[in-house]
């Protein structure tokens, strides 16, 4: 959680997570993982 540097909303109710050390591809969480997604980040 400490990593996360910037979390976007993403085509389709999906979400971009920008981490500072990963660069090389996205990061995405899918529709059917953001609701706990979010629950995990609270």
């Amino acid at each position: 959680m400490k990593s996360i540097k910037e979390i976007l909303v993403f085509s389709n109710s999906r979400l971009r997570i920008v981490l500072p050390t990963f660069r090389e591809e996205e990061v995405i969480v899918s529709r059917e993982k953001v609701s706990d997604f979010k629950k995990w980040i609270k």
